[in-house]
């Protein structure tokens, strides 16, 4: 394998508990790419700006558009635990694969979850993004970390939650690309 492959595909493992570091790393990189002109693509956990939202409600922040939506179904006032709502997902994944057909410099993915291991979510746009050529940084949390590296296997690098370090790929990345 190339070491160009090898720069398309990076996951930033991160610690149970550990999201909110994980969430301001990747805004933080999504700004600076924005801010030097690249076309990003994906999606970045967003805190919820409106104080009335459940303590469970998830929402995602299209990185191209800056549209944001709730992926979490409404359970009612009773429920106990969130729940992911598949349809709300695939609805942002479809955005994203759209665009990804017209040419991204970068695809973004906050979380590496349940369904991208079960073969839905974000796992077609990461296979997309891969073999078209555009660099992917996906956020791996321990739950799913094994069933990143079933997927991913050699063709991904582990890279800290670190801005710097994160820029500091991104960098390579598309000087190998381009």
């Amino acid at each position: 394998m190339s070491q160009a492959t090898n720069l398309l595909l990076a996951a930033v493992p991160y610690q149970t508990g550990a999201t909110d570091k994980l969430d301001s790393t990747l805004r933080a990189v999504t700004s600076r790419l924005r801010t030097n002109g690249y076309r990003i693509l994906g999606a970045i956990n967003h805190e919820p700006a409106n104080s009335d939202c459940t303590p469970c409600e998830v929402m995602l922040e299209n990185v191209e558009t800056r549209e944001l939506t709730s992926i979490s179904q409404d359970r009612g006032p009773e429920a106990r635990g969130c729940s992911l709502d598949p349809a709300a997902l695939e609805a942002v994944v479809g955005k994203t694969l759209a665009g990804l057909e017209n040419g991204a410099d970068f695809l973004i993915v906050n979380r590496f979850g349940k369904q991208e291991a079960g073969g839905h979510g974000f796992r077609a746009a990461i296979e997309y993004a891969v073999t078209h050529g555009v660099p992917c940084l996906v956020g791996v949390g321990p739950k799913h970390l094994n069933d990143w590296q079933n997927f991913a296997g050699s063709f991904s690098q582990q890279l800290p939650c670190c801005a710097d370090h994160i820029w500091d790929w991104c960098e390579r990345a598309k000087s190998t690309t381009t």
